[in-house]
């Protein structure tokens, strides 16, 4: 249990820390390296917001399904699909 509330809290933070950068409409990622004007090239008027915000998604995502594991459920299909979806979480965390 304590790993998965360590999930939550961790990718509460990356929420966060995108959300201000969304809300500034600048790219990286906090205490990253520091992104090149010409990064910005590439994407239109408000679009680095856009792609923040979705970035912001993600995360909420994944801290609904970390959240769901701590549900007891009493049917196999709604617990075989949420651990499908850890599993999932955890390989892209792996590649990450």
């Amino acid at each position: 249990m304590r790993i998965v509330m360590a999930g939550i809290a961790w990718t509460g933070l990356y929420v966060a820390s995108k959300v201000v950068y969304a809300l500034e409409g600048r790219l990286g990622v906090t205490g990253g390296p520091q992104v090149s004007p010409n990064s910005y090239d590439a994407y239109g008027p408000g679009e680095v917001a856009l792609a923040q915000w979705g970035n912001v998604a993600s995360g909420v995502v994944i801290m609904a399904i970390l959240l769901a594991g701590r549900i007891r459920f009493t049917r196999r299909l709604p617990y075989l699909v949420v651990l499908w979806l850890h599993g999932a979480c955890r390989a892209v965390a792996a590649v990450g």
